[in-house]
């Protein structure tokens, strides 16, 4: 009888064994979906890279009682050699589209920073009226998308000279 018992408890864990390894094969390969999106077995390789969508610059983000950008700011660092300007993007990233050029020196509102500080949210005075408050020196009442007259976008933080606002 001692026998018995020694070849009848090694049956039970090796079929529990066995049916977990293939109850976690069935759920691993057989219940995934195929063709919806987001699941990468549905991507071919002729699909065009995803970009990153735009991002407004928001704006009021020092609360009500001071103005909807903080900060002035110009473009600086340009290399002397190398790019004659600085892009502003659609998003804080560098594969954002490209929205506008900036010179060397040229003059903006600092709005908001992306969560890593490595860009700036920028309000753009027009070049002929450098001058303009793009409607952001006055106070607004909640953080907001800028919905201003002039146009805004983001730059890499090391690009940016801060300045009173």
């Amino acid at each position: 009888m001692h026998m018995a018992m020694k070849s009848i408890v090694p049956a039970p864990r090796l079929i529990h064994g066995l049916t977990s390894t293939l109850l976690a094969c069935a759920v691993l390969t057989g219940c995934a979906p195929r063709d919806v999106p987001g699941n990468n077995t549905a991507i071919d390789a002729g699909t065009t890279a995803l970009t990153p969508g735009a991002r407004p610059v928001t704006v009021g983000e020092g609360g009500a009682g001071l103005n909807a950008c903080i900060a002035r700011g110009r473009v600086v660092n340009l290399a002397p050699n190398g790019q004659p300007y600085l892009v502003v993007r659609a998003a804080p990233f560098t594969e954002a589209m490209e929205i506008a050029r900036l010179s060397k020196g040229a003059e903006l509102f600092v709005c908001t920073r992306s969560i890593d500080q490595r860009w700036r949210g920028v309000v753009i005075p027009p070049l002929d009226n450098p001058g303009a408050d793009c409607g952001v020196m006055t106070p607004v009442a909640t953080v907001q998308p800028y919905d201003g007259p002039c146009r805004s976008g983001w730059i890499p933080s090391a690009f940016l000279e801060l300045g009173a606002g």
